[in-house]
């Protein structure tokens, strides 16, 4: 972070070219008067202009501020540079670490790197409209949407708090939940309609890998999703039109993420 300007008491005022340089519309070397977060300076320019310990200090102020106004009264120029992009800082602030992935609840203080680590690299490709979305039943549109790494940690997540239903259809999420189907747990769904005015259906894992079996068929259709990609999502009415069940998982353990959109 930077300022590009000062304000007559020595505040944030920003300067005219600000955003021009945060989007590196103009790129190069840039003398400033506040920079925070990451610096490179010279330890003999420590040891020898500021060797007071109370570089970091100053009345009313924060030790960034304080910092940085230490270097002004000192004739000392602060430089920022925008020629390279050398990575981004995170905000750890809120990281729990007592999740076993707390990467995943990142999404509003890393939202850049939220999305780079779990949403399906082609997601934004059926967003343009590039041919990528199917429709395997009528008006059931199948599109790429979690990675790889999203489902794997989501799966984990969910195992290592272990609160199954049993598949005694009492859950108590509204909303958004995960689903586990075993055959000698709960290996089917019976026919219903969604609590939804439209549902997503995320494949967690891998048809032929993970488990045999399982998929969704569509009753009024006779519409049948037999072998679900891990990462795609299913996007379809929710009620009268969709009346729907979950075939039988036969073999190993099948995982997806259920959204009702608008119950």
């Amino acid at each position: 972070n930077f300022w590009g300007a000062l304000s007559p008491d020595e505040y944030y005022a920003r300067s005219e070219d600000y955003v021009e340089l945060v989007q590196r519309k103009r790129v190069g070397v840039w003398n400033v008067p506040y920079i925070s977060q990451a610096y490179v300076i010279r330890g003999d320019t420590l040891r020898t202009e500021l060797p007071q310990r109370d570089v970091f200090s100053g009345s009313d102020t924060d030790p960034d501020m304080a910092f940085c106004k230490s270097f002004r009264d000192k004739g000392i120029f602060l430089h920022l540079s925008n020629q390279h992009e050398f990575g981004r800082l995170l905000a750890t602030s809120r990281y729990d670490t007592e999740h076993l992935h707390p990467d995943l609840w990142q999404i509003f203080d890393n939202p850049v790197d939220w999305k780079e680590q779990y949403i399906h690299e082609n997601y934004s490709r059926a967003l343009e409209g590039e041919g990528i979305v199917e429709q395997p039943c009528p008006d059931v549109y199948w599109f790429p949407l979690l990675s790889e790494q999203m489902c794997d940690e989501l799966v984990a997540e969910m195992e290592h708090y272990g609160q199954w239903s049993g598949g005694r259809h009492e859950a108590r999420a509204v909303m958004n939940f995960v689903v586990r189907y075993r055959p000698d747990e709960q290996p089917s769904l019976r026919p219903h309609h969604d609590s939804s005015t439209f549902t997503l259906n995320v494949a967690l894992n891998h048809k032929g890998l993970d488990y045999e079996g399982g998929g969704c068929r569509f009753l009024r259709y006779d519409c049948v999703i037999s072998s679900p990609r891990k990462g795609w999502a299913l996007l379809h009415p929710g009620r009268l039109t969709h009346y729907h069940e979950g075939l039988p998982t036969t073999w190993g353990t099948r995982y997806i993420m259920v959204s009702f959109v608008d119950p």
